[in-house]
């Protein structure tokens, strides 16, 4: 083993390792570098987005006057009724007493202003 071949070999075999083995150092940290930029400005497009549906949101509250905020508020806050057409259902008019019936309010000609307001009880057949 005392050829100088061998250890000239030996030597060159480790140099060339070396130098590979730091090139793909580099090439793996250039990678991950741009990856993490890659990601950084994912991150801040996503939080950028956030940021401006929540000021958009803000902005929106503000257009509005004190009196429209009011009575969204009243109105989101009260129950809302639900419209029934009875001319898709068949209905007969019952008393109050039973189930399932419902009230129906609509106007009808008469009286000294030419409309009274009546209400029924209806029930579905």
């Amino acid at each position: 083993m005392d050829n100088p071949r061998v250890i000239k070999l030996q030597h060159k075999e480790h140099s060339d390792h070396a130098r590979w083995a730091l090139s793909q150092y580099r090439k793996q940290k250039k990678k991950k570098e741009k990856n993490a930029e890659v990601r950084s400005i994912a991150e801040l497009s996503r939080a950028i987005d956030t940021n401006t549906k929540a000021i958009s949101k803000k902005l929106s509250l503000l257009r509005r006057n004190a009196c429209k905020r009011k009575a969204q508020a009243i109105e989101t806050n009260a129950k809302k009724r639900r419209r029934v057409t009875l001319g898709k259902y068949r209905v007969k008019k019952v008393k109050c007493t039973e189930k399932a019936s419902f009230l129906k309010c609509y106007n009808r000609r008469g009286g000294p202003s030419g409309l009274i307001q009546t209400h029924d009880w209806f029930s579905m057949i």
